[in-house]
C-alpha cells in the first residue's frame, strides 16, 4: 500500500518514513499542503 505523509519536520518525516517503510508501506513524502496536493493528484 502507498501512503502520502506530510509533515514539515524533517527529523520526525525521517522517522515516520522509515517506521512506514519498515512495516510494509510506500511511502511518498510532502513536506508542505502545496507538494502534497501535486503529489496526490499525480
Amino acid at each position: 500500500m502507498r501512503v502520502l505523509l506530510v509533515e514539515d519536520d524533517a527529523d520526525l518525516s525521517r522517522q515516520l518514513k522509515a517506521a512506514l517503510g519498515d512495516a510494509g508501506y510506500a511511502v511518498d513524502h510532502a513536506p508542505d499542503g502545496e507538494e502534497a496536493h501535486y503529489l496526490g493528484e499525480n
